[in-house]
């Protein structure tokens, strides 16, 4: 089966978007025949009204798309499928649409933004399938837009690693994770949103009122917030490049020594860090908000708490899983992995992917 990628960014860059782009297109390379990649003109650049520029979009695409011969167009992200004019079956992954990225009720959504409104609608009307990383973006869909249901679909993203772990390589890591700290982790560049006071409020909590020695190594921004910067149970990691072997090494280091990846976000549509945190065995201590509840099952693969006690809430839970390490915590890593291996990675979700792709072809 011949395949288009049409991706909102440079699917051979791993830095583009996280590397979700990039591991698609490797994903598709490894499940499809052949595979061509289509990167669409960036939104913003072009001048006019919201529907001129989806219009110019599409028939970018749609252009590419003809010189092709696919059987089949693959979208990440959904600025090339409104006006994307071609025979063959379109089917949309993603994490989102604009609906759920405006935090807002449908009505108030609806009314303020009708552009967008009508951009997600129009998208999921010309396309044959539409497949959400998480089961809160798809509800919100079902619920909200006029789409049948049998054309809606939940597979959720992998991680953006390679996938080069075992059941053994865990068990090497539970040997070395430190007994007497608990190495906790963050993860991400939009920092308030994801939640890192409140990584740094549990922090605090487990050394200075539950007597837990822990520190918190910080991934991916550089916060000025004052109270995140002088406190000294923390440690700054930087931006670490996945493209430069030294950074990844390193990172793949941080990421064997943590118990832990603190992840309280105000809002998140899926949230790749917290599947890769499960790649190497790590739990995911995080809220239940927005489309974290498709990833983190509470004491299989990490525990959700509402943001309103979530330091003491999760301060108890981490001492009580560190301090019974062999019984409770090896247990929970080993967990962790197996439900990246077996519900949470490319691997597992690509053949599901071209089970329904085949389908759709078929049909």
């Amino acid at each position: 089966m011949k395949i288009v990628f049409v991706s909102e960014f440079d699917s051979s860059d791993i830095k583009s978007w996280s590397g979700t782009p990039y591991y698609m297109k490797k994903l598709y390379e490894k499940i499809f025949d052949e595979v061509e990649c289509i990167q669409t003109p960036f939104y913003k650049k072009i001048k006019g009204s919201p529907e001129n520029r989806l219009r110019e979009i599409g028939r970018f695409v749609s252009n590419r798309v003809k010189n092709c011969d696919p059987d089949i167009v693959v979208c990440q992200g959904n600025s090339a499928i409104p006006f994307l004019d071609c025979v063959e079956p379109i089917v949309y992954w993603h994490d989102s649409t604009w609906y759920a990225l405006s935090k807002k009720d449908f009505k108030t959504f609806s009314r303020t933004s009708p552009h967008l409104k009508n951009w997600d609608q129009e998208a999921l009307n010309n396309c044959s399938l539409a497949i959400f990383a998480s089961d809160w973006v798809a509800e919100g869909v079902l619920k909200n837009y006029e789409i049948p249901p049998s054309k809606v679909y939940v597979l959720p993203f992998g991680s953006n690693f390679d996938n080069d772990r075992t059941v053994d390589s865990i068990k090497d890591f539970l040997k070395i994770r430190n007994r007497d700290c608990c190495n906790l982790a963050f993860m991400g560049v939009d920092w308030n949103r994801k939640g890192l006071p409140l990584a740094v409020e549990l922090t605090e909590y487990l050394n200075k009122q539950l007597g837990l020695k822990s520190r918190l190594r910080i991934i991916g921004c550089n916060p000025t917030h004052t109270l995140i910067r002088n406190c000294p149970f923390v440690t700054f990691e930087g931006f670490l490049d996945k493209g430069n072997s030294v950074t990844l090494n390193r990172f793949k280091r941080i990421l064997r020594e943590t118990h832990f990846l603190v992840h309280p976000a105000l809002f998140e549509c899926f949230g790749c860090s917290l599947v890769e945190a499960n790649s190497f065995g790590i739990p995911v201590i995080g809220t239940k908000v927005g489309g974290i509840p498709t990833i983190v099952r509470n004491d299989i693969n990490g525990k959700l708490f509402s943001r309103n006690n979530f330091v003491e809430s999760a301060a108890r839970f981490v001492k009580t899983n560190f301090s019974n390490f062999n019984e409770m915590y090896c247990q929970l890593s080993l967990s962790s992995f197996n439900e990246y291996t077996t519900r949470l990675s490319w691997h597992v979700n690509g053949d599901k992917f071209k089970d329904i792709a085949s389908k759709l072809v078929k049909s």
